[in-house]
């Protein structure tokens, strides 16, 4: 037993017998819990989560409920100090703004913050630049505005999450990560945020998620992260990147499991070592995408259940979307390597040849798009095998020849298929045939052509009697019409007229 865990113990066993009743959280900071509760009012449309609950209504001065703050929903107090060193207010149906001189920067011993999914409005105030002792600060999902204050970054020193997705936050991200960055998540996304990536974050050598999709960044992949051994997933869509994907994503990256890089503008081929190495895609990992965060406060571990995909918006753990930009060339054979995967979306790029073959590989898959390209060729019959696959889509390419049949492809709508003139068979109303027509014996094939030879003088002959009458037909109707030309006309020229206007009536033309 090391030093530090038996001076733990020493004093877990020194308070528990020196006093009789546990230590109750501080008047100071039971003061101003109720006081920045005060300052916000409760509406139940200020948060999207359906289990959403208002948790402030615990917090009472007096009356029959406790008015120990540690027994307060959302509060974590320290079991030594009783101080308040983490406050979880997620989902609590909370409107209003955070003021420079809230109370809530009275709890100087606070560690983790959340406030996800609420509706605090309003800026960031610097006073959270001032919280030494924070190593969470959660503010997703709220309407947040203005810059994301500078000094926020200098806490990386000691900050391991900072979320602030969600929101309407602006500007750049300064170079402010120093040597000394313990930042292991760092979520941005859906923001409006601008300007290149920070090459300071290369110093957040322990950094597992970089979450910066929906926003302004304009930049190429951040190949200079390769040094990252912990990485676990890069989101980075729908902003303003460039340039080709990298040789190899494997390369410093053995640990990433999510890469999200789709509606940018990357360009050029896939290279045949793409996939390579990409150590954590090829295990299966726990069918959910909620991870829990364990935290080491002062006075323990604090577990945090914590979702890397936010409200409305939610990736399988093992995934790859590089969809909307600008591929071309064929799909590696190496993708089959990656056994754990469970989503894939190349679509609306610019990618050709044939579905490859390694597809059917991917045991894991779920989920596989590979619409709006240039995919030729038949769809493999082992994609029958992947017995999770729920959604395919792989419209408007130049696919061929029949779709294949199994437990899964049975499931499939038309939508899946549609916008490929060469393929054929169910869901599609274009019938492919019967396959199965066995080679005619000889006997059959000499009956064949007796009947075709049967066939043919009958045609001949049946000619001969249509030549002949036409040829009558011609002359009398000349010498009726040159005779009659009025009565010709009246007659038969207002009969198709009858038949013309029908004929439109009923849409036809």
């Amino acid at each position: 037993m090391n030093s530090h865990l038996f001076l733990r113990c020493f004093m877990i066993c020194y308070v528990a017998s020196a006093s009789s009743s546990p230590i109750l959280c501080h008047d100071a900071e039971r003061s101003a819990l109720l006081h920045f509760k005060q300052g916000l009012s409760i509406h139940p449309s200020a948060s999207i989560d359906p289990s959403a609950y208002p948790k402030t209504l615990s917090w009472k001065s007096t009356g029959n409920v406790s008015t120990d703050c540690s027994k307060w929903d959302g509060v974590e107090c320290d079991e030594l100090s009783g101080h308040v060193i983490g406050l979880d207010l997620s989902s609590s149906c909370l409107y209003g703004s955070i003021q420079p001189n809230s109370t809530l920067f009275e709890l100087v011993h606070l560690q983790a913050l959340n406030l996800a999914d609420n509706n605090f409005r309003g800026e960031i105030p610097e006073a959270f630049c001032n919280a030494t002792s924070l190593k969470v600060l959660i503010l997703p999902s709220n309407r947040l505005s203005g810059k994301i204050p500078p000094c926020l970054f200098n806490l990386s020193s000691h900050l391991e999450i900072l979320d602030l997705d969600h929101n309407d936050l602006h500007g750049t991200i300064p170079e402010a990560f120093t040597s000394s960055c313990k930042l292991k998540r760092l979520f941005l996304g859906t923001n409006r945020i601008e300007g290149a990536l920070p090459r300071s974050l290369v110093n957040c050598s322990v950094l597992e998620a970089l979450v910066l999709e929906n926003n302004i960044i304009v930049d190429t992949f951040p190949i200079w992260l390769s040094g990252h051994p912990g990485l676990q997933a890069i989101f980075l869509g729908s902003n303003k990147l460039h340039g080709p994907l990298p040789q190899k994503f494997g390369i410093g990256f053995p640990s990433l499991y999510q890469i999200e890089l789709s509606d940018n503008q990357f360009t050029g081929n896939m290279s045949d070592e793409l996939f390579d190495d990409l150590y954590a895609m090829q295990k299966l990992r726990l069918q959910s995408s909620e991870i829990e965060v364990a935290i080491d406060l002062l006075g323990g571990e604090m577990p945090i259940q914590y979702s890397w995909s936010h409200f409305g918006s939610s990736y399988p753990i093992i995934s790859v979307d590089l969809s909307k930009n600008r591929l071309v060339g064929k799909v590696p054979d190496s993708i089959g390597n990656l056994t754990g995967l469970q989503y894939l979306n190349l679509s609306y790029n610019n990618l050709t040849g044939g579905i490859p073959f390694s597809f059917s590989d991917l045991a894991q898959l779920q989920s596989l798009d590979l619409s709006h390209n240039r995919f030729s060729g038949e769809i493999p019959q082992g994609l029958t095998q992947l017995s999770f696959l729920s959604q395919i889509d792989v419209s408007y390419n130049q696919l061929t020849g029949p779709i294949p049949q199994g437990v899964q492809f049975n499931t499939f709508n038309k939508d899946s298929f549609i916008g490929n003139t060469g393929l054929c068979g169910s869901p599609l109303s274009k019938k492919c045939g019967n396959p199965e027509v066995q080679a005619a014996s000889p006997n059959e094939s000499s009956s064949k052509e007796d009947e075709d030879s049967t066939d043919v003088m009958g045609w001949v002959i049946r000619s001969m009697g249509y030549i002949s009458g036409l040829v009558v037909g011609v002359v009398i109707g000349r010498m009726i019409s040159d005779e009659n030309h009025d009565w010709f006309v009246k007659t038969f020229g207002r009969r198709q007229h009858k038949k013309s206007k029908k004929m439109k009536q009923r849409g036809i033309r």
